[in-house]
């Protein structure tokens, strides 16, 4: 993955799709066959020391992977090598393109969860994404009244067996790709409010941001190949298509990639 290393990402047409879309990756660290050292390669001194703080191996793996898979992807769109590309981080500590304080895009999102690490990009605006391994929640309503508006928790109360839980994970993966996407972490989850029934459609209700328009951004779950781990992305844009690509699915990408219009 370093400087004599191929980039691990699909060769055939991504930048093609990425023109009209919003292009989001999959890869899974257990399968990818690139050593964690070859990953670390190519970081920044800050990336790879906040790699090392995290405890466990895999934990150490999957933010590795979405680091270099996210340096792989921005060099080559910008045709730099991935060691190379500009990165630095707002004072939210959102990784951005340098300098963060007139962003021209290409942006980027990443998130990692369970064996899955998504990377999103876009040239049409901020993008934020999210994926969840659920867990069992002993007092799901409890959970949900501290990070949910008053008519999510009723989404989330009204909801029967197990349906609760994935209405729960489908809200939270929703409101936190939007929340990655415009840079306002955990706290400002209170300020967005989406729709947590299942669909494909944009499923944000409402954006109490000061500067931001609702109307502008489009919020939806991803359909994950081989995966069921619910899912989330945030765009700007909201006329944009969105198309995933399983890195394991086909080494170029040829027919790899799951399409879901605007």
């Amino acid at each position: 993955m370093g400087q004599g290393r191929p980039h691990p990402w699909p060769n055939a047409g991504w930048r093609e799709r990425a023109a009209d879309q919003v292009v989001v990756l999959l890869a899974r660290p257990s399968t990818v066959d690139i050593s964690t050292d070859d990953l670390l390669s190519v970081l920044s001194a800050d990336e790879q020391q906040r790699v090392a703080r995290l405890r466990r191996a895999e934990d150490r793996r999957r933010s590795a992977l979405g680091s270099a898979l996210s340096r792989s992807l921005l060099g080559q769109w910008l045709g730099v090598p991935p060691a190379a590309v500009p990165l630095t981080r707002t004072r939210e500590g959102k990784p951005v393109l340098a300098p963060a304080d007139t962003p021209s895009g290409p942006w980027f999102n990443v998130s990692h969860s369970g064996d899955v690490v998504l990377v999103a990009f876009s040239r049409f605006g901020r993008v934020g994404v999210d994926v969840e391994e659920p867990q069992p929640l002993d007092d799901l309503l409890s959970v949900a009244t501290t990070a949910f508006v008053p008519a999510e928790v009723e989404q989330v109360r009204a909801a029967a067996g197990e349906e609760q839980l994935a209405c729960f994970y489908r809200l939270w993966t929703r409101k936190e790709a939007i929340a990655k996407a415009l840079g306002i972490g955990l706290v400002g989850l209170d300020r967005i409010c989406c729709d947590g029934a299942k669909h494909e459609h944009n499923a944000l209700q409402s954006l109490t941001v000061q500067g931001e328009r609702a109307a502008a951004w489009c919020v939806r779950s991803l359909a994950l190949t081989g995966t069921a781990l619910p899912a989330a992305i945030a765009f700007e844009g909201a006329a944009v298509g969105v198309e995933v690509i399983s890195l394991e699915s086909d080494r170029y990408g040829q027919g790899a990639g799951h399409r879901s219009g605007p």
